[in-house]
């Protein structure tokens, strides 16, 4: 990770997508850098915050990295 910020990567990266739930209905997904790395490693998110993370973001839709 600490590379891909090196060489530009986006500190607040989301992925989107679509996934459907158990009952099959399709949902939207978002998943931000910040909040998979918030569950994994504090060193990884020091490395995103120091790049630029914007722990206050959030989508047009109001989801933020905190609550993943």
């Amino acid at each position: 990770m600490k590379l891909l910020l090196e060489f530009g990567g986006n500190p607040n990266a989301i992925t989107c997508g679509v996934q459907k739930n158990n009952e099959g209905d399709i949902i939207p997904i978002r998943m931000f850098a910040l909040g998979n790395a918030i569950g994994v490693s504090f060193d990884k998110v020091k490395s995103l915050v120091d790049a630029g993370a914007n722990i206050d973001y959030s989508t047009p839709t109001a989801a933020t990295a905190l609550e993943n």
